[in-house]
């Protein structure tokens, strides 16, 4: 593996990993920690590529 390949994946797992933890769930609450991260699951492909075209 090439240390580019590997500085993005390192640069994609930070930007995607900030984005998971917004600072609008209380999580502490159950309730909103699901909503949050099912909507993550359904953004996360597109969130994805959004970030690579950045690239």
């Amino acid at each position: 593996m090439k240390i580019e390949n590997i500085k993005l994946e390192h640069d994609l797992i930070g930007a995607i990993n900030s984005r998971i933890r917004s600072k609008d769930v209380d999580w502490n609450n159950a309730e909103q920690v699901e909503t949050h991260m099912k909507k993550f699951a359904r953004e996360y492909p597109k969130m994805l590529v959004d970030e690579l075209l950045e690239k």
